[in-house]
């Protein structure tokens, strides 16, 4: 063979399996000595080299190369590959010969007003360094012209310039816009309506409507058509069974006769049919409900009711969940529907086969790579063996969401192969992040700007133990605190266990003028702003809590803390001095000279509560009640120099509405009782406050303290993303009484403030953001709005990360 011969090797990138020809045998003998790459006039070489197989000094491979132009073909810049060898002395010289596409360099716009470039390039595909192709720029005009249709423009036209540069394999491409007018719709008729107003018809349309001051009026095929579905499904839920949409008439034209300006005109015409009313009901192979229990607690579909196809379906439903709560989960259901035209009723036939009960064999746990077995296990409430119970079920789906250790808990039933009366449950559990390490800086009415770092693990080894530490330091508290809990002990026995460990030190402010010797006391404020005077404490806390039920659980703690209050800028007026101030004033005194005075006191108290919760979702819940009861007993048989018995009602429901909105009312009446005995003294700081950002949000100018308190919390919640963000409505109103015998429920007494924000839910961290409006009735029984009366005026920013209910 002449080693100066040329011989071109065409090698086809669709070659899924490469033969081997005898005639290239011989090329396995030679040594590849140089590569050369020509034709790549817009592809880096480098990135080709990358990609070959075939390397200089490395014997010639025809595989290699096969899978070279393979590889090439892959990166979609070239339309044809070829490859030359040569054999010359010392070796075999390999050329890649490419033809490129070419590569799209510019893309300019004219004519657009309406759409920027930015949105137009956003709806192409074609980018600068894009391959052309003339069918793709097609595909991008179209989708342009489908951006300008959703905004009303639906005469636009886009005209596209071509130029290419051969030399370089580059194509500069300027489309120019015709935008036209905008075109919306001005009017929508339902033609043929006469049983139902042709209004309440129309508003059963939800995305297509006329254009006004709050709408823009633009029309959408594929929201037209959902919306069509919308009209049907309204006549069939009010008992027109066989209502039709005949035809829609659509036409542009102008909006006046003579005028320029065109718009869209829509004819709905609709054939209403008869009205019918839901007849009688037979029920046949039931045994487990009687057709009484069936049409009494599950259907609220009622005979003489006009029928509505959705209580139908989920008459259906409800009764379908029932059997499945019994365990007859492979129960079949058939309704027939027969029609009496005459009577124009609708007669149902329920055909049952409730078959056999269906038991649980295995409960399977996945997906838990860091929580223990056990932890998942306890919060079922359903067991192997237990007849199927769908209720159980979804209850042991709501208790491992409240754990707030999984982001996604799905259940999976699987039936036992050669028994349908057994059923294996998979729970698939998907870990979430329970540990927590929080720096950050902020600013509280109580604390001044202060910087905090947090450190929690909600979720310790995988056991459910959680254990948190918190330091914060401010212009006005510093404190750190440690506690440890476990919601279990013995693995499986619930039974609450847990302490806390803090110190705290507390600049208490705001302290009424009433109080003080005004004459020795403007001398020792000095320049300061405030009375004020400091307040340290230690304190130990040791807690037990224990379910009794799914529902009901108790809770009792008992706290000792070491209290000493110091550094006043005040002098409080003496016994003498006060003898003309009122009871409860006199009181106050003697306990703020008696605190200062004594320097070091202790604090002894026992607190018991009883709980009952059903919330779906303790983080965000959305149907529910929670409702608690505790009494704090401080001093008396406990010693210490706190003597007082506090009281703690709070109540909470939420109520799910229409379009996935949660109605949520949280209600406290908190009081401040005198010892069995009649002591009592209670050390300044303890009263009851409100601190306007978890409660009475907005008040944090509120500085009175006392010893009963009122408060209530309204909600409308929407969910943003259902288990991290809520967007909210809020309503509060609350009220202090520096005598617990003198509450009073009349709300123009109260505080009031309104607003809206967010609440976010990072794994075990509770952040809310809400601006708020505050109001309160004057003597004569008139608003007065605090910061103004403008819709703009006086609101007030909260942030907090703690729990509102």
């Amino acid at each position: 063979m002449n080693c100066l011969a040329r011989i071109r090797l065409v090698l086809v990138v669709c070659i899924l399996s490469v033969s081997f020809p005898a005639w290239s045998a011989g090329y396995e003998d030679y040594t590849i000595i140089k590569i050369d790459l020509k034709g790549n006039v817009n592809t880096d070489a480098a990135l080709i080299r990358a990609l070959l197989s075939s390397k200089v000094n490395a014997k010639f491979s025809y595989r290699n190369v096969t899978r070279d132009v393979k590889d090439l073909y892959y990166l979609g810049y070239f339309s044809d590959i070829q490859v030359d060898a040569l054999i010359v002395a010392g070796g075999l010289v390999l050329t890649y010969i490419f033809e490129e596409y070419d590569k799209i360099e510019e893309i300019l716009f004219k004519g657009n007003d309406e759409l920027s470039e930015g949105d137009l390039k956003e709806a192409m595909t074609l980018r600068k360094d894009s391959v052309f192709s003339q069918i793709q720029l097609q595909k991008n005009i179209e989708t342009i012209l489908e951006a300008y249709r959703k905004e009303g423009y639906r005469n636009a036209k886009v005209t596209p310039n071509v130029r290419v540069d051969k030399n370089l394999r580059k194509v500069y491409i300027r489309l120019d816009i015709d935008e036209g007018d905008k075109i919306v719709i001005q009017k929508i008729r339902i033609i043929g309506a006469s049983q139902l107003p042709e209004s309440a018809v129309r508003d059963a349309i939800e995305d297509t409507h006329e254009s006004g001051f709050f709408r823009g009026g633009i029309y959408d095929e594929k929201t037209f058509e959902k919306d069509k579905s919308r009209i049907v499904e309204y006549y069939r839920n009010r008992g027109f069974i066989k209502m039709q949409i005949k035809k829609v008439d659509f036409r542009v034209e102008p909006v006046k006769p003579g005028a320029k300006q065109q718009g869209i005109f829509i004819d709905v015409h609709v054939d209403e049919g008869k009205r019918y009313r839901m007849g009688r009901y037979v029920f046949e192979g039931n045994d487990i409900f009687s057709g009484d229990d069936i049409l009494t607690k599950y259907f609220r579909l009622k005979s003489g009711d006009y029928f509505d196809n959705s209580q139908y379906e989920k008459d259906q439903m409800g009764l379908w969940q029932a059997y499945r709560e019994r365990g007859y989960i492979f129960t079949e259901i058939t309704p027939i529907r027969q029609i009496d035209e005459q009577a124009q009723t609708v007669n149902l036939t329920y055909k049952i086969r409730e078959k056999e009960i269906a038991h649980v064999r295995h409960i399977k746990i996945k997906g838990n790579t860091r929580s223990e077995n056990y932890v998942v296990e306890r919060e079922m409430r359903i067991k192997e063996g237990e007849i199927f119970n769908s209720s159980a079920i979804r209850r042991s789906q709501e208790r491992l969401f409240n754990l707030r250790y999984f982001k996604d808990v799905n259940i999976e039933i699987e039936p036992v192969e050669g028994n349908e009366g057994l059923m294996d449950l998979v729970f698939s559990v998907k870990e979430d992040r329970t540990g927590l390490f929080t720096l950050g800086a902020g600013y509280g009415s109580v604390t001044g700007f202060t910087f905090y770092e947090q450190i929690s693990e909600n979720n310790l080894f995988g056991m459910g133990f959680t254990v948190s530490q918190r330091l914060e330091l401010g212009e006005k508290r510093k404190s750190i605190s440690l506690g440890l809990d476990t919601p279990y002990t013995f693995t499986y026995e619930p039974v609450s266990l847990g302490f806390t460990i803090s110190y705290s030190a507390t600049q208490i402010e705001n302290i009424n003028t009433n109080y003080l010797n005004m004459a020795l006391s403007e001398v020792k404020r000095g320049s300061d702003d405030e009375y004020h005077f400091m307040r340290k404490a230690f304190e130990i806390q040791l807690r037990a809590g224990r379910s009794f039920s799914e529902w009901w659980r108790g809770y009792s703690s008992y706290t000792f803390a070491w209290i000493d209050s110091y550094d006043a800028n005040f002098v409080p007026l003496s016994a003498t001095e006060a003898t003309n101030k009122s009871s409860t004033t006199q009181e106050y005194i003697r306990r703020l000279r008696d605190a200062l005075d004594k320097g070091f006191s202790t604090k002894s108290s026992l607190r018991l509560g009883l709980l009952y919760d059903t919330r779906d979702y303790v983080g965000g819940p959305s149907r529910g009640i929670y409702a608690s009861q505790f009494l704090t007993y401080t001093g008396g048989i406990l010693g210490g120099d706190s003597q007082s018995i506090m009281s703690e009602s709070n109540f909470s429901f939420f109520i799910p509405l229409f379009w996935d909105l949660v109605f949520a009312v949280d209600t406290k009446f908190e009081y401040i009782l005198d010892q069995l005995d009649g002591a009592s003294n209670i050390y300044p700081g303890d009263e009851l406050q409100f601190d306007g950002m978890t409660e009475l949000r907005g008040w944090r100018s509120y500085n009175q303290v006392g010893r009963g308190k009122i408060s209530t919390m309204t909600e409308i919640r929407y969910p943003i993303d259902r288990r991290m963000l809520w967007g909210v409505f809020f309503y509060d109103a609350g009220r202090l009484w520096e005598d617990y015998t003198k509450v009073s429920f009349d709300l123009k007494e109260f505080k009031h403030s309104f607003g809206f924000g967010f609440r976010l839910q990072i794994a075990v961290l509770p952040i809310r953001l809400y601006f708020a409006k505050k109001f309160e009735y004057d003597d004569s029984g008139r608003v007065n709005w605090l910061g103004g009366s403008g819709a703009f005026d006086g609101w007030e920013t909260v942030f907090s990360v703690a729990g509102v209910f």
